[in-house]
């Protein structure tokens, strides 16, 4: 190995540590390493991956030991483990599945991976209910009991911990795009992988195969037969099926969502709104989502602008 790529993997490792550790921007560490993967290839990726591992579960474990709250450092393991295995198979493997439906696979098979581990989280759940009882102690969640929190933060990590990791693996590659485009002034990103050269072509490839709507109106279904039976005690969803239900409408929805906010500036676009205006109008819609009240109102209608696509071709307002 060249010395000069023993210093880029080395850099990259470090970097994606950084990231890792630095709290806020810690869903962005694996940017560094995808802009490895797209750059470089299978072997840089796989390396500066190692690396970085190594790095932050050192970190962590220094940190973590004298706390012995060693659960932690088992759930960083973990998470790492489904960050940069998912981001391994998606860009090297499954390679004869479609995009969503690659990423719909990578995030079902992991889901079902912490289904079968849960049973053996028990002293996670403890240490964890140990730093909710310390945040407690400050003031804040007051009239809560420790386990009535760990509840409530148990029930919204359940119900949307998948659609978060879904769009992780979506969104990673996107960032790394740019983040190349930007490395190189604008160039096109000779890419090992074999995808879209440009952020641009990427999301226009992002297209969903048309059964992708019965992913969107099945849980949909349930959820609403739910809503309905249960004033009369007849509870449908809970548990797991709750969770698995609430995760899949929330990454079938949100990805109809994403094409409905790129057909709105496409239309827009075609009325006159500038590039610089298009860019605005995404992050103004992608800011409203995280909008308590206002962030359901523009799902649906995202989302169903986005369903609409199946029954009208939209590409026939898209001819220069």
């Amino acid at each position: 190995m060249e010395q000069g790529q023993i210093k880029r993997i080395t850099g990259t490792s470090f970097t994606a540590a950084l990231l890792y550790n630095l709290g806020f921007l810690s869903p962005f560490f694996a940017v560094p390493l995808q802009y490895s993967a797209q750059s470089r290839g299978r072997q840089s990726f796989v390396l500066s991956s190692l690396g970085a591992s190594v790095l932050i579960l050192s970190f962590r474990l220094m940190v973590l030991a004298p706390l012995g709250t060693f659960s932690f450092v088992v759930l960083d393991t973990g998470l790492l483990f489904m960050a940069l295995t998912g981001l391994y198979l998606r860009n090297f493997a499954l390679r004869f599945l479609e995009l969503p439906v690659r990423l719909g696979v990578i995030t079902g098979a992991f889901g079902l991976a912490v289904l079968l581990l849960s049973p053996h989280a028990g002293a996670l759940g403890e240490e964890f209910k140990g730093v909710l009882a310390g945040f407690l102690e400050l003031g804040a969640g007051a009239g809560l009991s420790v386990d009535v929190l760990y509840l409530m933060v148990k029930d919204v990590l359940g119900r949307t911990f998948l659609a978060w990791y879904f769009f992780f693996l979506m969104f990673t590659p996107w960032f790394a795009e740019k983040l190349g485009a930007r490395i190189q002034q604008g160039k096109a990103l000779a890419s090992p992988l074999g995808d879209e050269k440009t952020a641009e072509a990427v999301q226009e490839a992002w297209v969903l195969p048309e059964y992708w709507v019965w992913l969107l109106f099945i849980p949909l279904t349930l959820f609403l037969v739910d809503k309905l039976s249960s004033p009369k005690g007849f509870v449908l969803l809970k548990g797991w099926r709750l969770y698995g239900v609430s995760n899949l409408l929330l990454i079938t929805a949100g990805t109809y969502g994403l094409r409905g906010i790129r057909i709105l500036g496409l239309l827009l676009r075609k009325r006159g709104l500038s590039r610089a205006g298009e860019k605005l109008l995404v992050l103004a819609v992608l800011f409203l989502v995280f909008v308590p009240g206002i962030n359901l109102v523009m799902l649906i209608v995202t989302a169903g602008l986005g369903v609409s696509e199946l029954w009208i071709n939209f590409r026939l307002f898209d001819k220069e």
